[in-house]
């Protein structure tokens, strides 16, 4: 395999990591640096083939998505009112051990619902036009930086070059942007500049990568947020330092958990004023 853009491939291929040698995706770039290597070790599917079961905001996530982008994973409607019954439980794994996902007739209902309410937001927000543009959904890109393989999936990358690219996100509470940014500061800030990395590493040269936040309840609003310049510089700085570090633990084979050092933990602020509040009100009272 080679760099470069692969339109083709699978979700099942790409998650499975197709590289050459272990590659580094923006989860477990993330992972290897906010927690260690040895938990990015355990995730990585080349390492660790221990099978993680999806939740249900997770497949109702992934249901909307193919919706939304008309690519995915296939799903597949049960006709039962919960999964409280033994037969829709059994129907249930039959329809995962297919490697589909299960969703109740409502709840696809609900989805469908959903993602044409969403998708006719963006038709009239003036930064989504691109997201309509001739293009590709869940196109795959593979890039070498140095001796290190990266790779991500690009949920819609339209074909003009320099043109936007999206990202969809769904939530089952608020997308306005003043609740949603707690969340682009915590986790997508740094996929975004995980994803442009790997793009930049291809030439390509996107002017902008925005996440579509979309509600999972009615009425389905959806919202347009990406990080700033101040925010993008720090983002940046972490998938610079997870290259490095991913890079080391390859070579070396060595894959360290927390250091092996004893913390101590210092009182918060607001522990002490307490403390002290109250041992003056004790003094006073005596």
């Amino acid at each position: 395999m080679s760099p470069g853009f692969f339109p083709g491939m699978t979700g099942a291929q790409y998650h499975a990591d197709p590289c050459p040698v272990p590659s580094l995706s923006s989860g477990i770039a993330k992972t290897l640096i906010r927690r260690s290597p040895l938990h990015a070790h355990h995730e990585h599917p080349r390492f660790c083939a221990a099978s993680r079961s999806a939740t249900a905001p997770m497949e109702a996530g992934s249901v909307l998505h193919c919706l939304m982008l008309g690519r995915g994973d296939e799903y597949e409607a049960v006709d039962a009112d919960d999964w409280r019954t033994k037969a829709a439980k059994e129907r249930r794994d039959e329809i995962r051990a297919a490697g589909r996902i299960p969703m109740l007739a409502a709840d696809l209902d609900t989805a469908r619902e959903a993602a044409e309410a969403a998708l006719g937001q963006m038709r009239q927000h003036p930064d989504c036009a691109g997201f309509f543009a001739p293009g590709t959904s869940e196109a795959v890109l593979i890039a070498q930086d140095g001796p290190t393989w990266l790779r991500c999936m690009v949920d819609r990358m339209p074909a003009e070059p320099g043109a936007c690219w999206f990202d969809l996100k769904t939530t089952a509470m608020s997308a306005a942007p003043a609740e949603f940014q707690r969340t682009i500061i915590k986790e997508h800030a740094f996929q975004r500049a995980f994803y442009l990395r790997v793009g930049q590493l291809l030439g390509m040269r996107p002017r902008e990568f925005l996440f579509v936040v979309v509600e999972r309840k009615a009425p389905f609003a959806i919202s347009t947020i990406t990080a700033a310049p101040s925010l993008a510089v720090i983002a940046e700085g972490e998938v610079e330092r997870a290259v490095r570090l991913w890079a080391r633990c390859i070579s070396s084979g060595t894959w360290p958990g927390y250091p092996a050092q004893t913390a101590y933990v210092s009182a918060p602020t607001w522990a002490t004023a307490a403390e002290e509040a109250a041992a003056m009100e004790e003094d006073i009272e005596a």
